[in-house]
């Protein structure tokens, strides 16, 4: 979360060897949203998606997170 790479767990969600780039891209995220409220992209507006994905690419996709949709 915040370009922390070499912590213990992280490997656990983010792989043994986790990309630069896709801390960069949390930690930006993050930052936006504490400094402007605004972390880089549109709204999900009440599950219409799309949906930004964290990954590598980082990118928005409708129904990411569908399989999660039961732990509501």
């Amino acid at each position: 979360m915040f370009d922390c790479l070499t912590s213990p767990g992280v490997d656990l969600v983010a792989g043994p060897t986790p990309p630069q780039r896709l801390a960069d891209a949390v930690h930006g995220a993050l930052v936006g949203l504490a400094e402007r409220g605004d972390p880089g992209w549109e709204p999900d507006a009440g599950g219409a998606g799309p949906t930004r994905v964290f990954d590598v690419p980082v990118h928005e996709a409708l129904g990411a997170y569908d399989s999660a949709a039961a732990l509501l």
